[in-house]
């Protein structure tokens, strides 16, 4: 294994590297393979995000209720809207 000097940057390189460390130019005859492939970028969308936010507005009315002095309404209302919402979280 020798150093050879990089065409592009002039950096030491490996004779055996496929490309330099430094610039990225190519140093061997064989390609330089791309990470990724260069497909198009994928937009992920969780099943769950509905139900996090109704379980959210759930909690927020609960909250409400509960502070105005409806205690029964408003924790029974808060507790299953953080129920949902932690159901939302769980779902892929």
């Amino acid at each position: 294994m020798a150093l050879i000097k990089c065409k592009e940057c002039g950096h030491q390189v490996s004779d055996t590297a496929m490309a330099c460390p430094a610039c990225g130019a190519r140093i061997s005859g064989d390609p330089v393979p791309v990470q990724g492939g260069g497909s198009s970028p994928v937009r992920v969308v969780r099943a769950g995000f509905k139900w996090e936010v109704i379980g959210a507005v759930g909690v927020i009315i609960g909250v409400i209720l509960f502070a105005t002095g409806a205690h029964n309404v408003g924790g029974t209302i808060g507790s299953v809207g953080f129920v949902v919402f932690m159901i939302g979280r769980f779902i892929n």
